[in-house]
C-alpha cells in the first residue's frame, strides 16, 4: 500500500538511488562543462561565472529542499493517518469488548504497511460490529412488537446497559435483552392460556343462553362484545385462536363472563319464579293436568330467550284468568283454608273470624290482590 496519492511521474523515468546519483552526477558534469563553453565565448569573468554556478546551486538547494518537505509532510500525514486508525480500531474493539494494540509498531516496518495493517483489522471488526449491532436490532425490534402486542410498557435501552463500563455491543447487552425477549415470550403464553380459559368460561356461558340457536344480539351488550364473542366461538368451533395477547384482552374477557354469569344467573332466577308463579296459578285455577303437559312439552328446558318468553306468556295468560275466574278462585281458596282449619281444630266461625277476617268478606268487595301469596311478579 502506497501512502501517496500517486506514484505516477510526468516523464514515467523511474530510478534507483544509485543510479539517481549516477545519471545526477553526470548531468552537472555535462551542464557545467556546457556552461563553461559558453561562458568562456560570451568572455565572462571568473567572479561571473561563480556567481552565476552559486545562484544555479542556490536554485538547486532550494528545489531539493521543497522535495523534502513535501515528502515531510506526506509522510507525516501518514502517520497522522496510522493514528487516527489506530484510535478507530480501538473504539471499534470496545463496542465488543476486546482489548484493542495501543500501538502499530509491531503491525509492520514502514508507514504503509502499518495502514495496510490496520485497514485489514478495521475491516475485520467492521463487519462483526455491523453484525452484533444487526442482533441487537432484531432483539430489540422483538421486544417492540412484543410489549406492544401484550400492553406492556417498553423498557428503555438503559435496563440493558448491564453494570458500568459494559461495553455497548457485549455479549451481556445481547443475552440481556434475549432475556427480556424470553420472559416477553412466556407472558405472551401466560396470556394465551389465560385468555383461553376465559374463553372456555364464555363459551359455556353462551351455549346454557342457546347464542348458537338464537344468535349473539340475544345476550346484553352483544355489540360492545361482539368479537370477542366471535372469537370464542370460532375457537370452539374451528380450534383457530383469533383473540390477540394484549392485557386489554384479558380484561374484556374477564368483563364478558361477568355479564353472560349474570345474565345466566337472571335468566334463571326469572324461570324459577315464573315456573313458581304458574305452578301456583295452575294449582289456584285448577288448571287440568293435559293443559299443564302441554305446556311443558312446549318448552325447551334451557335458558333461552325462547324459553323466557313462553314463560312470561303462559303467566300473563293465568294472571288474565286468575282476574277473570276471581271468584270461583276464591271460593276454592275458601274451601282449601276451610279444609285446614278442620284438621287444626279450628271449627267455629268466631275462632275463624279471629283467624282470618277476610275470609267472610263478600267476593264481590274482594279484588285480584286477594289471592297473591307471594309478592307480585313483574312482568
Amino acid at each position: 500500500m502506497s501512502i501517496r496519492l500517486s506514484s505516477r511521474s510526468a516523464t514515467d523515468i523511474r530510478l534507483s538511488p544509485s543510479v539517481f546519483k549516477e545519471r545526477v552526477s553526470k548531468l552537472i558534469d555535462k551542464t557545467l562543462d556546457s556552461l563553461c563553453v559558453i561562458w568562456q565565448e560570451a568572455g565572462y569573468e571568473d567572479a561571473q561565472c561563480q556567481m552565476l554556478l552559486g545562484d544555479i546551486f542556490s536554485k538547486l538547494d532550494t528545489y531539493c529542499a521543497t522535495e523534502i518537505s513535501a515528502e515531510e509532510q506526506i509522510l507525516t500525514h501518514a502517520k497522522e493517518q496510522v493514528n487516527q486508525r489506530l484510535y478507530n480500531l480501538y473504539e471499534l474493539s470496545c463496542q465488543l469488548g476486546r482489548k484493542a494494540p495501543d500501538s502499530a509498531d509491531k503491525m509492520g516496518s514502514n508507514v504503509a504497511d502499518k495502514l495496510a495493517e490496520l485497514e485489514r483489522q478495521i475491516s475485520e471488526i467492521s463487519i462483526e460490529v455491523a453484525e452484533r449491532d444487526k442482533l441487537l436490532q432484531i432483539e430489540r425490534q422483538k421486544i417492540d412488537h412484543l410489549v406492544k402486542i401484550l400492553g406492556e410498557i417498553n423498557p428503555d435501552d438503559s435496563i440493558f446497559a448491564g453494570p458500568k463500563g459494559t461495553p455497548s455491543l457485549s455479549d451481556i447487552r445481547l443475552n440481556l435483552m434475549r432475556q427480556h425477549v424470553a420472559t416477553l415470550e412466556q407472558t405472551k403464553v401466560r396470556h394465551e392460556q389465560e385468555i383461553k380459559t376465559l374463553a372456555q368460561e364464555c363459551h359455556k356461558y353462551l351455549t346454557d343462553l342457546v347464542v348458537s340457536e338464537e344468535g349473539l344480539g340475544t345476550t346484553p351488550e352483544s355489540d360492545k362484545y361482539s368479537k370477542y364473542d366471535l372469537a370464542v366461538i370460532t375457537l370452539f368451533e374451528s380450534n383457530e385462536y383469533t383473540f390477540g395477547y394484549h392485557q386489554n384482552d384479558i380484561y374484556n374477557l374477564q368483563e364478558r363472563v361477568r355479564i353472560l354469569s349474570r345474565e345466566k344467573e337472571r335468566r334463571r332466577e326469572e324461570l324459577k319464579k315464573t315456573g313458581e308463579e304458574i305452578g301456583r296459578l295452575w294449582t289456584l285455577l285448577r288448571i287440568p293436568s293435559s293443559e299443564r303437559q302441554a305446556f311443558k312439552s312446549s318448552v325447551e328446558v334451557n335458558l333461552s330467550t325462547a324459553t323466557i318468553a313462553k314463560g312470561r306468556e303462559e303467566l300473563s295468560r293465568l294472571v288474565q284468568m286468575r282476574s277473570q275466574y276471581l271468584g270461583r278462585v276464591i271460593e276454592n281458596i275458601r274451601i282449601d283454608i276451610a279444609t285446614l282449619w278442620e284438621e287444626i281444630g279450628i271449627d267455629t266461625d268466631e275462632l275463624r273470624r279471629a283467624e282470618f277476617p277476610s275470609f267472610f268478606d263478600p267476593v264481590d268487595i274482594l279484588e285480584d290482590s286477594s289471592v297473591s301469596w307471594r309478592c307480585a311478579l313483574k312482568i
